[in-house]
């Protein structure tokens, strides 16, 4: 019965997961970037205005922005990702915009108005390789015109991806910029609009709300001073005021209207007491005294606007618009903000409680189309504003009259193009207008392995220093279950800094909308969200007619951190709004979540939320059946539809509070609830239930075999071994130009592998013997059978490239490429394999290989970028050799330390040799009994042909009713699962003696040298081992002699210099404790800069000795000291050396 419900659920994972699972929120960030923040904010800045000429003006009327194109030779041609990675081009598309200007007195209207480029991620809407392009044919219906998909088949999809060179398992989410592959990170950082109470050095408790508009950001608190008097924090203000004074500047001009609409309780009443005291004292009791009052303490701000309104007025104006900016404002009373800065005061007064910033639900998650949309509002704020100035420039002096404003648009056209290709190039978002200072954005997509591609495209960011050493932003939370991988975070101090989303972890995004191929946005003003509407049309008591008592006596509903009203049966309410839910007419990842602590309701449909699909339970059955799941597999249905029925449903971590999730139970399904479950026997009532458990671990962790079998350690070593590990990358590998490609040339699938699809394999299964072969195998050394070797056991190939520009000179004469090898040909050491040459035979560049092994030029092309470039691939054959890396998917890494001849290896009784030798001791401190199951489990699936489910939790006794036996009834025990895992260990172990081995996977060996039987068996069967980057080929490095550096004459560093090796500090430490002065001198003087100087026996300084005032005195010392004592003389410090005869 498991195992029938396994397998149904398991095809609805992979169409949760399809398409694009690893990019999808990337994507649809961008996407809503494209068709929702461009038109709003050319919507809020359409017109330019000029100060010279009152009555010229110039707006925007709509825009459109292009696929991406190229233009040569005067003709416009569509382009594909691969040739710009070829050409070191930018995948960009181009933004028109129709525009309404006045021209001599005369309106003119211009059509596709050239504006900028903007970077095209890869399988976003603009991509030409998207998903989401379809055609289209008409049909009509009555009086009514539809549009239907033209759906096309898996043959035209390929033979595009195909004409396109991309690879098939590519699922985009990243830019190409110049060339090069770049991803934005997913940033981390606390909730915006949102009330949060938390601990403070210098303030002790205080209660803040972070406002984020597109107009303006400003964060607000309240803290009780050292008076014990409630005061309110905000930059508008030189110094903190008092907050019973901002309420009364808001409208709550009367004491008793502030304390009732803080709180009755006692405890509320006396710290209200000072503060109003405190307020007595100034003599503020009306508005106006209190806006005379706060204009004091305003900071100067230059604003023309400003400047004409009386201080009233102008205190008025600043207060709505900076604090509290996410509350709409609604005239002279502020009654809606002033009933936030209550709910804020009652929260910090009311208990001694903090909330939890480590929570996962109040973070929010910013994607590349929040950080785009920042990027584009500054930069078009700016492209206006250098536009007005440049039209005032000229309008100001005794203009012609064929003055034309296009022609000045028309020069600031490279703003918006190059704040783009910056930004995403190097990473930096650096903007004033939001005070937003972050670095590495953006980085440089990893083309190591495949994985290591999905990693960074699943990966977050935290924006939290790494040196600092506290334990809270990198423990793991409990509340990022389901939707933050547990085992996937680097080692060191990035450690729980940087984490990766769970397989089927959903960020939200917002509104979407859709469009045709040639897209043309309308700008207008921002929509109104409907689901405020809905609510209060659902027997909520709006916030205007409520009172104090209907306040403090329901439960407060928050729409996006914006105070709505009072719902006074909000049980029912909340249900309510969930069934709207389900029902489609609320977005589906609409959040519902309640406090009863603090008595509100929170409802969230803004974006950067983590959420993850559950199936729904009702009576602890789920709604979802296997008669669904067998339509969705026959597209007689789409997962969308199974949303819309109400039968599975999105939950963010905040909703996941108030829900009681289940692990996968199969008798939880409509299909299998004749047998009863646990719970039902036990009473307890879920409200949902996991899609599949395994899908609580990313991509990268899901791919370990019986990863619940390991100490944890070990799986999160192997997440960063499997993207390092060599395999194939790309379907088209041979038609990149990457720096460097490693790829393994006879790639298999594993033998036992996880549920999760590795689409592209990335090592070899090895038969292994785990025992003591000679004394080259300790320390998790490895030892190798040649004969493998020869038969291409974890061969690889390395691909390098190499660019070159040819230039053209100030004379005239240009670079010529001169073949002297061409591609299939043999390369060694020294040998040019691009050669630019002139007329001129001084002037002669190119590439030059250098290596010990010799290589063979794969490829070479000349292309064009902004000049003509020649580009050059090599490629070198890898043989494992001593001292290369390999690991098993259990995160044990591991040298090769011995190369044994196959005559020489033991055979078992079949004449079976092992690929490879592991010494036994690697298992008992390691703990890593997932890789003893995979063995076990790899042997029959080689004796039987299939391919072994080695998923998390898929075979767990401990996982199913065996602590719950305990607690049951004898009688009820048939209802439990527990037969079932029993015979499917006792059927696992009887394969294996079912084809004449042991069921303990041991097996009887002979000497390979001897020929007699060994002593005791020996643990022997197939393990998936990986083959990683890291080989002695590039990393050996030794130097008898070579280059030395002009400035200290020391031998220079590293590798790719020829250069020496260090001999540091800590290394000389340890020559000076064992006393070997000879070998110091030798190491630090004679082979490195010893430099014979003279020093004058009577002045002491260096001389030479043509100018002495005494007798020169020879003596040997380092150039890097002769340089110091230079460099001091430089500075007026004399340095003198004694120098004595000993």
């Amino acid at each position: 019965m498991r195992k029938y419900a396994l397998e149904k659920t398991q095809i609805l994972v992979e169409e949760l997961m399809t398409p694009l699972f690893c990019s999808r929120h990337h994507i649809e960030s961008y996407n809503s970037f494209i068709l929702n923040d461009i038109p709003s904010i050319i919507s809020a800045n359409k017109t330019v205005y000029s100060d010279i000429d009152q009555s010229f003006y110039l707006t925007y009327k709509s825009i459109r922005i292009t696929k991406p194109s190229l233009e040569e030779d005067m003709n416009s041609r569509v382009i594909f990702p691969n040739e710009c990675r070829i050409r070191d081009l930018t995948y960009s598309a181009n933004l028109y915009a129709d525009i309404e200007y006045i021209k001599d007195k005369i309106q003119v209207t211009k059509n596709n108005v050239f504006l900028g480029k903007i970077p095209v991620m890869l399988k976003s809407i603009l991509c030409h390789l998207s998903e989401e392009n379809k055609s289209f044919h008409k049909i009509n219906i009555g009086n009514e015109s539809y549009k239907l998909p033209l759906t096309k088949s898996h043959a035209e999809k390929d033979k595009i991806k195909y004409k396109s060179k991309e690879c098939p398992n590519d699922y985009g989410g990243y830019f190409i910029i110049n060339g090069v592959e770049r991803v934005v990170l997913i940033q981390e950082q606390l909730s915006k609009n949102r009330i949060i109470v938390e601990h403070d050095k210098q303030y002790g408790r205080i209660v803040s709300v972070t406002s984020s508009t597109l107009a303006r950001k400003s964060k607000t608190g309240i803290y009780l001073n050292k008076k014990s008097v409630l005061t309110l924090k905000n930059n508008i203000f030189t110094t903190d005021v008092p907050l019973i004074i901002v309420l009364k500047a808001f409208g709550m001009t009367t004491d008793k209207m502030i304390v009732e609409f803080i709180g009755y309780e006692q405890s509320i009443i006396d710290m209200l007491e000072i503060s109003i005291e405190e307020c007595c004292k100034e003599e503020i009791f009306t508005q106006t005294q209190a806006l005379n009052y706060l204009n004091k303490s305003l900071k100067l701000i230059y604003d023309d606007s400003l400047q004409k309104i009386d201080k009233v007025q102008r205190t008025r104006k600043l207060l709505n618009d900076v604090i509290l900016p996410n509350i709409p404002n609604e005239g002279a009373n502020q009654f809606r903000k002033a009933l936030i800065l209550c709910f804020m005061t009652r929260f910090l007064l009311l208990d001694d409680k903090v909330d939890d910033i480590d929570f996962v639900g109040n973070k929010r998650f910013e994607m590349s189309g929040q950080l785009l949309s920042l990027l584009f509002e500054d930069t078009f704020i700016r492209f206006n504003t250098d536009l007005k100035k440049s039209i005032d420039k000229v309008l100001s002096r005794i203009r012609s009259d064929n003055f034309d404003a296009l022609s000045y648009l028309n020069l600031q056209v490279n703003l918006i193009t190059n704040s783009f290709n910056r930004a995403i190039s190097t990473g930096n978002w650096s903007l004033k207008r939001f005070r937003m200072d972050k670095k590495g954005v953006s980085q440089v997509l990893s083309r190591l392995s495949y994985t290591s591609a999905i990693g960074m495209m699943t990966r977050i960011q935290a924006q939290f220093e790494k040196t600092r050493k506290i334990s809270g932003p990198r423990s793991l939370h409990t509340s990022s279950f389901g939707v933050i991988c547990p085992n996937d975070t680097p080692e060191g101090e990035s450690c729980g800094l940087v984490k990766n989303l769970s397989l089927l972890a959903y960020i939200t995004t917002g509104n979407k909308k859709n469009l045709n191929n040639d897209l043309t946005l309308e700008i207008k003003d921002e929509e109104k969200d409907l689901s405020e509407e809905i609510i209060l049309k659902m027997n909520v008591k709006h916030y205007s007619i409520c009172n104090a008592n209907d306040i403090h006596s329901g439960y407060s509903v928050f729409l996006n951190g914006s105070f709505l009203g009072v719902a006074f049966h909000f049980e029912r309410f909340i249900n309510e709004l969930r069934n709207l839910r389900n029902k489609n007419i609320l977005s589906p990842d609409t959040s519902i979540s309640k406090s009863d602590s603090r008595k509100i309701i929170n409802i969230s449909t803004d974006s950067g939320r983590l959420c993850r699909p559950l199936l729904i339970l009702k009576d602890n059955k789920t709604k979802l059946t296997f008669k669904d799941v067998e339509q969705v597999k026959n597209r007689y249905k789409s997962v969308e539809d199974l949303f819309k029925e109400g039968k599975i449903e999105y939950i963010d971590v905040n909703e996941s509070n108030d829900s009681l999730i289940s692990f996968f139970d199969p008798y939880k399904f409509t299909d299998l609830c004749e047998r009863k479950s646990d719970e039902n026997i036990m009473g307890v009532q879920y409200t949902h239930m996991e899609v599949s458990d395994y899908t609580m671990l990313g991509y990268i962790a899901s791919l370990i075999p019986f990863p619940n079998h390991n100490q944890s350690p070990r799986n999160t070593y192997q997440c960063a071994m499997s993207k390092q590990a060599m395999g194939i990358l790309h379907s088209f590998y041979r038609e990149r130009y990457d720096n460097v490609l490693n790829i393994l040339t006879y790639a298999q699938k594993p033998i036992v592998s996880s549920r999760t699809k590795q689409f592209m394999p990335s090592g070899t299964n090895a038969m292994v013997a785990v025992m003591s072969y000679s004394g080259y195998d300790i320390e998790d050394a490895l030892i190798l059978n040649r004969a493998s070797l020869d038969r291409g056991f974890a061969i690889g190939e390395i691909y390098k490239s190499y660019k070159q520009e040819i230039k053209e000179y100030i004379d005239g004469t240009k670079q010529k490429l001169v073949f002297k090898k061409f591609p299939g040909e043999k390369i060694v050491d020294g040998d040019y394999f691009i050669n630019l040459s002139t007329n001129d035979p001084n002037k002669l560049t190119g590439e030059r290989y250098k290596g010990l092994d010799h290589a063979v030029l794969d490829s070479l092309i000349i292309t064009t970028s902004d000049v003509p470039i020649v580009k050059a691939r090599i490629r070198q054959i890898r043989v494992p050799e001593l001292g290369d890396k390999f690991s098993s998917r259990h995160g044990q890494k591991g040298v090769v330390g011995l190369i044994v001849e196959e005559i020489n290896l033991p055979f078992n009784e079949k004449g079976i040799k092992p690929d490879i030798i592991m010494n036994p001791h690697g298992y008992p401190s390691r703990m890593t009994v997932g890789k003893i199951l995979e063995l076990i489990y790899g042997k029959i699936g080689a004796l039987e042909g299939k391919e072994m489910d080695a998923t998390i939790f898929s075979c767990d006794i401990e996982n199913f009713g065996v602590e719950k036996l305990k607690d049951v009834q004898i009688d009820h025990s048939k209802n439990l699962d527990f037969d079932e895992v029993v015979n499917q260990y006792r059927e696992t172990f009887n394969a294996l003696t079912k084809h004449g081995f042991s069921y303990s996977g041991k097996e009887c060996f002979y000497s390979g040298i001897t020929g007699e039987i060994m002593e005791g068996y020996v643990f022997f069967g197939p393990i998936y081992y990986q083959r990683l980057k890291h080989m002695v080929a590039d990393k050996m490095h030794a130097r008898a002699k070579g280059p030395r550096a002009l400035l200290t004459r020391q031998p220079t560093e590293g590798r790719s210099k020829q250069g020496g090796l260090r001999l540091g500090e800590m290394e000389r430490d340890c020559l000076v404790g064992y006393g070997v002065s000879h070998i110091i001198l030798e190491r630090l003087l004679t082979s490195s800069d010893g430099y014979e100087v003279n020093f004058c026996s009577k002045c002491c300084l260096i001389i030479t000795k043509e100018k002495c005032c005494g007798s020169p005195i020879s003596c040997i010392v380092p150039y890097a000291f002769k340089l110091l004592l230079f460099e001091l003389l430089a500075m007026n410090i004399v340095p003198k050396i004694y120098l004595k005869k000993l």
